[in-house]
């Protein structure tokens, strides 16, 4: 309560602005000081949202989000073991920005809740251009290709579901071959032809800006694509 009387932790946001901050929500931003407030109205002012729901040109890059597989709901469809028309299925713990090999997955069955864990991959594997990290699971190639719908490409970009303000970065995106997507993974699958643009894209989801941006919107740990 006694932040109330701090007016470094006070700001005001117009109707106007809630639309221009969060048009499809119309929630409030998480801001931790006034200062924070100022500066992301003045980087949204700059710069619309990524999709606007509302407008009919509000999705410019024809972004379609996707959440594919669930580890639990769908784990009948997982196999232990690499095999004809499998591709891997990509957890968070195996990306990090601009890196779909920060991580293989061992499995150790004595942790019952976490039997899963990230080996990080040493910078000798990094300088192997042939390396690839290992999954927990493989699934299906059809299963992903069916829930992909009529994504043709060998390639999507994918963000980390779970995250933290406190982390040293909110937003951490990566681009990843053709495999199965886990839920701490959200597919982004932008339908532009230009692939210069994707680069685009691709950076700016990994740049400090945006990270700011981020931090100041999100108020747990989940960072969901709404």
């Amino acid at each position: 309560v006694e932040q109330l009387a701090d007016p470094r932790r006070r700001f005001a946001l117009s109707p106007e602005e809630f639309r221009r901050l969060n048009p499809n929500t119309l929630t409030c931003p998480v801001f931790r000081s006034t200062r924070d407030a100022e500066l992301t109205k003045k980087l949204y002012r700059a710069a619309p949202v990524l999709i606007d729901d509302a407008r009919p040109d509000g999705n410019p890059w024809g972004i379609r989000f996707m959440a594919m597989l669930h580890m639990s709901n769908d784990s009948h469809l997982f196999a232990d073991a690499p095999g004809a028309g499998r591709l891997p299925l990509y957890e968070g713990k195996m990306v990090q920005a601009y890196d779909h090999r920060a991580a293989s997955v061992e499995v150790n069955t004595a942790n019952i809740v976490r039997a899963g864990q990230p080996k990080s991959t040493l910078l000798s594997e990094h300088r192997n251009p042939s390396f690839s990290v290992r999954p927990q699971s493989w699934i299906d190639r059809k299963e992903v290709n069916d829930r992909l719908g009529d994504w043709r490409s060998a390639w999507m970009i994918a963000f980390k579901s779970v995250t933290s303000p406190s982390n040293e970065r909110t937003f951490i995106a990566s681009l990843v071959p053709e495999c199965g997507l886990a839920n701490s993974l959200i597919g982004i699958l932008p339908l532009v032809n230009d692939i210069s643009r994707v680069a685009c894209l691709f950076a700016n989801l990994n740049a400090i800006a945006f990270d700011y941006v981020a931090r100041n919107k999100v108020g747990g740990v989940n960072l969901n694509f709404f």
